[in-house]
Order: C-alpha cells, then sequence, then structure tokens
C-alpha cells in the first residue's frame, strides 16, 4: 500500500491533529452494529490515519476520460460520535438509504459526494457516488489501487 504519508492529511481544525486510531473494540462495535467487516486494508488504513483532508486526493474514475477529474476532501473517521458528519456512524447510514447495504463510505468530495467501498464481492473495489445523478461509478479495483492513483491536478490547486 502507498505510504499514507505522501497524501499529506490533515485537519481544517484551527489545532491540525487527527482523530486517534481507533481501538479494535470500536472496529468491533462499529461491525457489528452495522453487519458488515471492514476491509483489512482499511482498517490499516484508519490506524495510520483516521479522518483527515488529504492535500493529494484528486483522482480520474476508472475507464474515464483525463478531464473527469475528482477530489476527495474529507477522510471520514471512526469515533465513538456516532452524529459527527465527518464520522462513519452516521455516513453509513446515510449510504445505507442512498446505494444500500453493501456501500461502506470512507470519504467524500467538496460537493457531498461518497468514494465507498462495494462489499458484495472480495476485493472490494470503490467506487464514487454522484448524489446529483442518483449514479455510482467504478473508481478503481481496489483500496490500494484507488489510494495509489490520487495526485495533485494543479489546475484545481
Amino acid at each position: 500500500m502507498r505510504d499514507i504519508k505522501e497524501l499529506q492529511i490533515h485537519d481544517h481544525r484551527a489545532d491540525p491533529y487527527l482523530e486517534p486510531p481507533p481501538t479494535r473494540a470500536l472496529i468491533e462495535e462499529l461491525e457489528r452494529s452495522f453487519a458488515l467487516r471492514l476491509p483489512k486494508e482499511y482498517v490499516e488504513f484508519l490506524n495510520q490515519s483516521n479522518g483527515g483532508a488529504p492535500t493529494v486526493g484528486d483522482f480520474i474514475p476508472k475507464d474515464s476520460t483525463p478531464d473527469d477529474i475528482w477530489s476527495i476532501n474529507r477522510f471520514l473517521s471512526l469515533t465513538s460520535a456516532r452524529e459527527e458528519s465527518s464520522g462513519l456512524w452516521a455516513c453509513i447510514e446515510e449510504m445505507r438509504i442512498l446505494v444500500g447495504a453493501h456501500a461502506l463510505p470512507f470519504g467524500r468530495d467538496g460537493g457531498g459526494n461518497y468514494v465507498y467501498f462495494d462489499l458484495r464481492t472480495k476485493p472490494p473495489p470503490i467506487y464514487l457516488h454522484i448524489h446529483d445523478s442518483d449514479t455510482n461509478v467504478l473508481v478503481a479495483d481496489t483500496f490500494e489501487a484507488f489510494l495509489d492513483s490520487l495526485y495533485v491536478d494543479p489546475e484545481l490547486r
């Protein structure tokens, strides 16, 4: 997996910090509550970066044209705060309504579109849910491929 430090993840709050890694008990509580299993590579990611905004966050969905650029502006965090808008608890609830129980969000863009795991297959592919058109676009075949595809588009920054 890509070195997470390369993504330059930070927080928008006045005193930059990221949430501490989630405990095993918290991960198990989330998995029990939603009857799902977090992918191993995602748990590894959360242990290195639990939430935050990547500086290196632009991506082009798989099979898209080079000008179809999207950005992940926020990685979701896993904390005990179930109502937090940038937290997994609330976002999983929302995605179950929008896409279904197979969708595990892990990030979103500035327009409220979610980037998520499709848990129906292993390894789970990564999709972008575009809420304006209620469509789901394949972004990458794996989480690792997604992280590897992230870059900085100089025209967007």
